[in-house]
Order: C-alpha cells, then sequence, then structure tokens
C-alpha cells in the first residue's frame, strides 16, 4: 500500500482499452516433482529475507505459496523448507514498495498480480507448473496502480480489483482461466483505497471485499465495510456497501469464508487497560447481518494489531495478530516488544466462542507497528498486513515477518524476514461440503421496527439492516422497555434464541408472533444515547431457508425527534410546535412519552434531553 503522496506521483494512463490480451511466456521448465510428505514445521520457518506483506495460500494438491511485494516463494514439503522463484520478468523491476497477491483456481493454477514499478502498472501472470514459467498479461491495468486483489474461483472464472490513479477502484474478470480481461470500472469518483482480499461465498456468484470506509458525510461514522460486487449483472458492478459494526483495524482488513459459507471479519478496538483487544464478526448471509462476537480475552490487556482471520470447517476459525503487553497505540508504542500470536476457536459459530492462543514467535519486533504514510523506515517493517489461512484438513498455515532483535540493546537492528508455521491444534477435519444445489438460501428480512403503543395507537420506527442506523426517541420507562419486531417474507418455524450482541440492555423474552411472519423481541435495561445490536439465532422458516444469525441495529436516543443523532433545539422547537396535537403517523416521535398526547410533558423531556448525543 503506497501513501497518498506517492500516489500523487503516480502517472496515469491516458487511455484503458475495454479489453486485453496481449501476453508472453517466459522459461520453459519442467514441473516440479509431486509435493513430498516431509514432516511439517511445528516452529516457526524462515521463508526468505526479502519481501514484506507476505500472503499465505495453499493449493488443492498441497504446494504452499506466499507472496512478498514482488517476491514469490514456494514449498513442496509442507512448509519445512522455501524457494524464492524467479518469478515474471516485471517482477524482477525490484522495488520493495510494490504491491502484490495470489491465488490458486480448483486445479492449481497460480495466479500472482503486482504492479511495476513503484505505484505502476498492475500485471497478472498465471503459472501451470507452480511458478516455474509464467504466462503474463504485463498491462491489465495500465498507468499508476496500487493494491491489486485477485480471486480465481473456477478454472474459468477470476476477479480482479486494483485501485487505478489516485485511488478509484477498478473490478476486472476474466471468463477464460486469465488469458483475457474486461474491465468493469466502478463510480466516477475516488473511492477507499484501504481494501481487504477478494472473497466468495460457496456457491455464491457474488464476489465481496472487506475495506475501511472513512466516509466524508456529516452521518458517516469510520467503520469497517463490506463491498459486495456482482459480475453478473450488465449495470453497476458495486452492487451495495454492508457495514459490519466494527471499527476500522490498524492495519488492512480481512476476512474469510467458512466451508459452510459464514463470513468473518476481524478488527481491534480500544480495550479498558488503554490499548487495543481483538474483536470478530460473523454473518451468514454475506454480510447483510452481522453477530459482533465477545472480544479475545487474551487481548483485554496490552496491545493488538494486525489481526488476520482464516476458517475452515464449521466454527473452526483462527486470528493472527502482533500483540504487545504494553497499552496504546500501535503507531506510538516505540519501545514496545512484539510477538506474533495466534487464537483459534473451534465453536465461533456460538454466542461466546473459546478461544486456544498459542504464541507462535516471541520478540519479533521492537518499536511501533503502523501502517501507510502513518511511519517509514524500520518502524513500518510489517508493511499493511499478515495473513493466515486453514486448510480443508483443519491445519492452519500462517506468515508474519519479523526484525532481528540485537540481544544486548533489545533495539531492531533494520533487517527483516518473512516467518511460516503449520499449526493443527485438532484432529483433522472431515467436513464436506453439502452440493450447492442442496445448501438452504438464508432466511428473507424484510425489515425491523422499534413498536410502542401511544395509548391506543400503535406506531413503528423503522430500523434499517444497513445504512444509518433508525434512532428510537421514546422513552422506555423506568426500566428501559422496548420492543422490537422481525418481519420476514415467509412464516418463521423456529428461532433458537434472541439476544443484545452489541450495547446495553438485555431480552426479557421473545417469541414468534401471532402472525408467524414477524419475531417479537422485548428488551429491559435499555440504556440510552447508544448503538443497540440485537441477534436473532438459527433462524429457520416455513420455505426451508435458514440462517445461522440475523441482527438489526438501533440507536437509542430520548427526545431525538428530528432523528439526527443529536438533541438540540431543532428536537424541543418540533414538540413545541405539536403540542396540543393528535398524536398521528406524521407527529408520533413527538410523543416522547408515548402517553398518546403530545404536551408540556413531552416537551419538558425533550428539553431535559438537551445536549445528548449518540457516540
Amino acid at each position: 500500500m503506497k501513501s497518498l503522496c506517492a500516489a500523487l506521483l503516480c502517472l496515469l494512463a491516458t487511455g484503458w482499452p475495454t479489453r486485453h490480451s496481449a501476453r508472453h511466456a517466459v522459461r520453459e521448465k519442467p514441473a516440479p516433482a509431486a509435493v513430498s510428505t516431509t514432516t511439517v514445521p511445528t516452529t516457526p520457518v524462515n521463508v526468505g529475507s526479502v519481501g514484506n506483506e507476505p500472503i499465505v495460500l495453499r493449493a488443492s494438491d498441497g504446494t504452499l505459496y506466499i507472496s512478498a511485494l514482488q517476491h514469490f516463494y514456494r514449498s513442496t514439503d509442507g512448509g519445512a523448507s522455501w524457494t524464492n522463484l524467479p518469478g515474471p520478468p516485471e517482477a524482477s523491476q525490484l522495488n520493495l514498495n510494490s504491491d502484490s497477491s495470489i491465488a490458486v483456481d480448483p486445479n492449481n493454477r497460480v495466479y500472482f498480480t503486482f504492479d511495476y514499478p513503484y505505484a505502476g502498472t498492475t500485471a497478472v501472470c498465471t503459472s501451470d507448473d507452480r511458478g516455474d514459467t509464467w504466462t503474463c498479461n504485463p498491462a491489465v491495468v495500465p498507468g499508476g496502480t496500487d493494491r491489486m486483489w485477485v480471486l480465481a474461483p473456477t478454472p474459468t472464472a477470476a476477479y480482479e480489483v486494483t485501485n487505478e490513479g489516485l485511488y478509484e477502484t477498478a473490478f476486472l474478470m476474466s471468463s477464460d482461466g486469465g488469458l483475457t480481461w474486461v474491465p468493469r470500472a466502478i463510480g466516477s469518483g475516488v473511492l477507499e483505497p484501504q481494501s481487504g482480499p477478494l472473497l466468495q461465498q460457496p456457491c455464491s456468484a457474488k464476489v465481496v471485499q472487506p475495506i475501511k470506509i472513512y466516509g466524508t458525510a456529516p452521518s458517516d461514522v469510520p467503520e469497517l465495510k463490506l463491498y459486495v460486487y456482482d459480475p453478473a449483472t450488465t449495470g453497476t458492478v458495486l452492487s451495495d456497501v454492508r457495514p459490519t459494526g466494527l471499527e476500522l483495524p490498524t492495519a488492512l482488513p480481512g476476512g474469510a469464508f467458512s466451508q459452510n459459507g459464514v463470513l468473518y471479519v476481524v478488527s481491534e478496538e480500544a480495550n479498558s487497560a488503554g490499548g487495543r483487544q481483538v474483536v470478530m464478526a460473523r454473518s451468514a448471509d454475506e454480510g447483510v447481518t452481522w453477530t459482533k462476537l465477545p472480544p479475545l480475552a487474551g487481548t483485554t490487556i496490552g496491545t493488538a494489531t494486525f489481526t488476520a482471520v482464516a476458517a475452515g470447517a464449521p466454527g473452526h476459525v483462527g486470528v493472527l495478530y502482533y500483540y504487545t503487553l504494553d497499552n496504546g497505540d500501535p503507531g506510538a508504542l516505540l519501545t514496545s516488544n512484539w510477538s506474533a500470536v495466534w487464537a483459534e476457536s473451534f465453536d465461533a459459530d456460538t454466542a461466546a466462542p473459546t478461544w486456544t492462543t498459542t504464541t507462535v514467535e516471541p520478540l519479533i519486533h521492537t518499536g511501533a507497528i503502523c501502517v501507510a504514510a502513518s511511519c517509514m523506515g524500520s518502524q513500518r517493517f510489517a508493511g499493511d498486513f499478515i495473513s493466515a489461512v486453514i486448510d480443508p484438513a483443519g491445519a492452519a498455515h500462517l506468515t508474519w515477518m519479523v526484525q532481528a532483535i540485537d540481544p544486548t540493546s533489545h533495539l531492531a537492528t533494520g533487517a527483516s524476514a518473512i516467518h511460516y508455521a503449520r499449526i493443527q491444534t485438532g484432529p483433522a477435519s472431515g467436513y464436506v461440503a453439502p452440493p450447492c444445489g442442496s445448501i438452504p438460501l438464508p432466511v428473507q428480512l424484510n425489515a425491523v421496527v422499534s413498536r410502542k403503543t401511544h395509548a391506543t395507537q400503535t406506531f413503528d420506527i423503522g430500523l434499517p439492516v444497513t445504512g444509518t442506523h433508525g434512532i428510537e426517541c421514546r422513552s422506555g420507562g423506568a426500566n428501559g422497555d422496548h420492543t422490537l419486531v422481525f418481519s420476514f417474507a415467509d412464516p418463521l418455524t423456529f428461532v433458537s434464541s434472541a439476544n443484545v450482541s452489541s450495547g446495553n440492555g438485555s431480552v426479557s423474552s421473545s417469541a414468534i408472533g401471532s402472525d408467524p411472519h414477524q419475531y417479537i423481541v422485548h428488551l429491559t435495561g435499555v440504556a440510552n444515547a447508544q448503538h443497540l445490536f440485537v441477534t436473532l439465532h438459527n433462524v429457520q422458516d416455513s420455505a426451508g431457508h435458514s440462517s445461522d444469525s440475523i441482527s438489526a441495529p438501533m440507536g437509542v436516543l430520548l427526545g431525538d425527534t428530528t432523528a439526527n443523532g443529536a438533541v438540540n433545539s431543532s428536537d424541543i422547537a418540533q414538540t413545541q410546535s405539536q403540542s396540543g396535537q393528535a398524536v398521528t403517523s406524521a407527529d408520533f416521535r413527538e410523543d416522547v412519552t408515548v402517553s398518546g398526547t403530545i404536551n408540556s410533558s413531552d416537551v419538558a423531556l425533550v428539553q431535559a434531553q438537551s445536549g445528548t448525543s449518540l457516540p
């Protein structure tokens, strides 16, 4: 990932053909020997001393690959040893600031994409002999490009995303195994450059990408979100932007689909000790609804950063991250000692997963850890991310950066290297995903509302599950009682439970309604001035659809009749203007006391809340 200043220096292409097909083949060599059965390592292995931002993948034939900027490494003995292959000729234009990504299709074709030279043209190369020879399209996107990602889910279909020019995201697709690429530019403006890898849910036609969204509108909140691309559409390929409910991570974001199609994303947030704790969210419907999980217990003190998530069989999830016992901003901890840590769970599909934490390598770095233009030189030894994957048998493959430490001064010497480890803490997985046609579709949620009865009339406040949160401005009484109604397209047959997955409050009771299209959740103890998330678990309907979890957010701000996130003079004026009026669908928000009449009591309550706002 280049800094914004560097991007300004990029020379932009003057034209972009609708299809690139120029290719060249390099180095005719025989295919490498079959992958050996050498005992795999249980301690960190030195992959190489050149490169950064390592991405590890395991092919179905057992070959392991790591791309690290323009460098390409291969292991055919289960990770016990690694070879730094020459790579395509464009990649030999060495520059430690270039970006790269790799993918492997089901037939073991390797995709290697990178920009050259610094912030230059994006190339996509493929290899059918495990990286010994390459066939390249050297200019899939010409001109100044940055931070590319590639995905090859089938032997023919492949997708590429790169930031062209000043971070204008471009989406490209290939239907012939990387032979030719068709650009599908998205949007006409500048989009966010701090993107994560391309991912695809099993049996889905859509492609998703975690991304750090800072937002520009006053109502926007910096948040980890999800781009949803629809390659099959003839219209705008970027079909949706979905919030995850997580704060922005320090490094570039990551995500992973489990073998049963549950998406996991991970980030960090402030802990009570003044450091940063690891938090995770999961979604069973490609990011439409999310369940935020409790923070990893081992990170509630100290500071974690560079979180990378991997997923395998149902419930099997791991997080690789850098960790120090010191508390603070990772980019400002100038003397802290960091370790590489792996946390693993086999019940991540529950409300409160249990985690086993392993320090895979202590003292991998001393000093600050930061990304992009935040810090440079030896302080930026880790680039912008690290990575991990879990293979079908349940083994985790991890790669991270280390920096040599002087044993006397305990300070970094400036030299860095890529390390790898294989960890398998449980038995070999025997999970086999069902055929695509047999996987139930997710339950279709139509709407969520906050419902209250004003004397004899019932009025609902809409609570969108994506975008800006709906705001409940009416009083919950002395006990903070509220009622949420989830409405579905088909009648419900079963919901195992409901809980407050984030925020202050609890579920007092919940059940399928007299109308089976609805699920009613009664809340109590709901605090004011907060964003609260309510999650339903194991939802099933009469059409045979099922969802592991469905979440809905609600902003709670007493007296915010204008629903702008703050109580001020405009709310007071609005309530005063309706005083004495009958409560209708047009003015029920001003009846904040829920008495059935808008009067001086409502005005007084709004005035008493003036100055409060949502976080």
